[in-house]
C-alpha cells in the first residue's frame, strides 16, 4: 500500500498567479496565493490558513524528534506512516486511504496521504491531505513540519493543485544536515515510537480542533444554513455564495 519513491524533486512543475509568501516564526517560508489568507489570530504553531470560498483549511504544525527518538531509514519512517493510518486515520468515520507517498528531496524527507472521512455534524464527505517534512539539525535532532489541508470532497479537485503548490513550497532555512537519514540508534524500537508519538500528537490536536469546530457550528445553526457544497451561508441568503445552489426549503407540515 505504501509506495515509496526515492528521488530528488528538481521542480514543483506548477504554478499559481497572485502569489505572495509569508514568513513563519522567523524560520519558514510558504508561498500563498490571493484566494488564501493566515489567519489574523494566529501567533504560532499551529498557523492556520484559510480558503473561504472552498471552505478549505490548511493546518501547520512544528514538532521536534530528539536525537534517540530520530528517523534513521526510510523503513522506520514507512513504519510509523503505516501505523498512524491503521491506528488513526482508518478510525476516523467513514475514512478511506486514497494513497501515500514518500520522497526525499534537498536534504529532507516528504511524506504525503491523502484520505476521505466524513464530518459527522454537517454528513458531508471530506477530503484531505497530509504532507510531512523531516529535516536533520546538526545537532542531532530533527524537525517535523506537518501541513494539513481539509475541505468538502465536492470542493478537493478546486484547491488540490493550490494545496500542493503551497504545501511543496514549505521552506525551512535554519541550519540542517545535507541528508535526513544518519547513523542507525542502537535501539530502533525508541526511533519508532518517537516519530509514531508526534505524529499521533499532531492528529490528535487537529481531532480536537475539529471538535471544537462542530460545537460552533451547532450553537450557529439559527443563523446560517450549510449548502451541500460545504459552505456556510448566512439564512438572508437564498443561494449559496459559492456554488449557487438554492437554499433548501423546510418541508410545510
Amino acid at each position: 500500500m505504501f509506495r515509496w519513491l526515492l528521488f530528488t524533486i528538481v521542480t514543483l512543475g506548477a504554478s499559481v498567479t497572485g502569489s505572495d509568501f509569508v514568513e513563519l516564526d522567523g524560520e519558514v517560508r510558504i508561498n500563498l496565493s490571493s484566494d488564501w489568507s493566515l489567519q489574523a489570530d494566529t501567533a504560532g504553531y499551529p498557523y492556520h490558513i484559510t480558503n473561504n470560498d472552498a471552505g478549505a483549511e490548511i493546518l501547520i504544525f512544528r514538532n521536534f524528534l530528539d536525537s534517540d527518538e530520530a528517523i534513521r531509514d526510510r523503513e522506520e519512517l514507512k513504519l510509523s506512516v503505516d501505523n498512524v493510518v491503521a491506528d488513526i486515520i482508518l478510525e476516523l468515520p467513514e475514512a478511506r486511504l486514497m494513497s501515500t507517498t514518500g520522497y526525499s528531496e534537498n536534504g529532507r524527507v516528504r511524506f504525503e496521504l491523502e484520505f476521505l472521512t466524513t464530518d459527522t455534524t454537517a454528513n458531508i464527505p471530506l477530503w484531505h491531505r497530509f504532507v510531512g517534512h523531516i529535516y536533520t539539525h546538526p545537532e542531532g535532532y530533527q524537525l517535523l513540519f506537518t501541513v494539513w489541508a481539509k475541505c468538502p470532497l465536492a470542493n478537493a479537485e478546486i484547491i488540490r493543485s493550490d494545496f500542493d503548490w503551497i504545501a511543496g513550497s514549505l521552506d525551512y532555512y535554519g541550519p540542517v544536515e545535507p541528508t535526513v537519514f544518519g547513523p542507525r540508534e542502537t535501539n530502533p524500537n525508541w526511533t519508532y515510537s518517537g516519530a509514531l508519538v508526534v505524529l499521533l500528537l499532531v492528529l490528535l490536536l487537529i481531532r480536537r480542533r475539529q471538535t471544537r469546530l462542530n460545537s460552533a457550528r451547532s450553537s450557529d445553526s439559527a443563523l446560517h444554513w450549510r449548502c451541500d457544497c460545504g459552505r456556510l451561508n448566512s439564512n438572508d441568503l437564498n443561494s449559496c455564495k459559492h456554488c449557487g445552489q438554492l437554499h433548501p426549503q423546510e418541508p410545510v407540515t
